[in-house]
């Protein structure tokens, strides 16, 4: 198993946009590499790895609820997280390193 990477999860991100993924899924994938990211001995945090985290962090937020009928994040800052991402993977990440909520 791979570890994920930025296009890893634009690619979750465009899934869940076109309905081919839930949010649910979507979030418990994220979790999932949260926690082997977390308890992997070694890993390294280099600048794009934080990112990587970050990112995941975001995907696993992506199904809160805001009521019981309403997600707290809409499908436009789904949006804005799969630009914020490309414009990051277009990047020199080993020199960018910018907070994406």
């Amino acid at each position: 198993m791979e570890t994920p990477r930025i296009p890893d999860i634009i690619a979750k991100l465009e899934l869940v946009l076109e309905n081919q993924l839930s949010r649910e899924k979507a979030s418990d994938w994220a979790y999932q590499w949260m926690m082997i990211l977390e308890n992997e001995e070694g890993w390294e945090t280099t600048d794009y790895d934080i990112l990587v985290f970050q990112g995941l962090t975001t995907v696993y937020g992506m199904d809160l609820l805001n009521s019981p009928s309403e997600y707290l994040h809409c499908e436009e800052d789904i949006r804005d997280w799969v630009k914020e991402l490309q414009k990051i993977e277009n990047n020199d990440h080993q020199k960018v390193r910018k907070k994406f909520n």
